[in-house]
């Protein structure tokens, strides 16, 4: 866990890779898949500890696939030391499942605060309900010195807590979209660095700025989705 006292810390620590991709499609559910094609080409990705990755982002096909667009990419966070190991990653033939995947070089990011993130996916082990889950959230949180803030479990489009569920080798994992709120600079940036629950090097527990305006949106679409079911 990094500790951060202050966010100039991140000119020394951690940094977001966003790798823009060359392949036309990928499983809908490919956190695990993704890291074990990551671990087979770099070996030490698999041994090395304190980095994240996000899901990459597509058109849903409704075959259990998404396709990919000139605007996915694949995310990830580590540390300063780290990233010659991801960058070993580049112009690699990744096999996920029966789709393959080339990395073209990333771009590298500082990470800003924002006062909204969201995690599409976040898993805590044992807590497969929304009410229970969210304490437990927010006692993850407390651990990493993140108080004075709002955590909560957004709903999807039928108007249900947004519940999801990925698969570990035969495994099924329940795990649920979260938003937190309220965030000043110095804790935004560290749950965005430390992340949240397990499986991160999956997809899981990684939080994205979202500005109160496009939260509003998303609720808004999700609300009209819901009255057109």
């Amino acid at each position: 866990m990094l500790v951060l006292s202050s966010t100039k810390d991140l000119t020394k620590s951690y940094w977001e890779l966003r790798y823009p991709l060359v392949g036309k499609s990928l499983p809908a559910d490919h956190g695990h898949k993704l890291y074990g094609a990551m671990s087979r080409i770099v070996p030490a990705i698999h041994e090395s500890n304190g980095w994240r990755m996000a899901t990459i982002g597509g058109t849903l096909t409704g075959r259990g696939e998404i396709t990919l667009t000139e605007y996915s990419r694949l995310r990830i966070r580590a540390g300063w030391e780290q990233i010659p190991l991801f960058l070993r990653l580049v112009q690699k033939l990744l096999k996920v499942g029966k789709h393959s995947l080339v990395l073209e070089p990333p771009e590298i990011h500082p990470i800003c605060p924002s006062k909204i993130l969201k995690a599409r996916l976040l898993v805590i082990k044992g807590f497969k309900e929304p009410e229970p889950f969210i304490g437990a959230v927010k006692y993850h949180l407390q651990k990493l010195g993140i108080e004075d803030c709002e955590a909560y479990v957004p709903n999807n489009a039928l108007g249900e807590s947004d519940r999801k569920i990925i698969k570990v080798h035969q495994h099924k994992v329940v795990g649920f979209g979260v938003v937190v709120t309220g965030l000043n600079a110095l804790n935004s940036i560290a749950l965005q660095v430390n992340g949240c629950g397990g499986k991160g090097k999956m997809g899981c527990g990684f939080f994205s700025p979202i500005s109160s305006l496009d939260l509003q949106e998303n609720e808004g679409d999700k609300e009209q989705e819901s009255s057109n079911a």
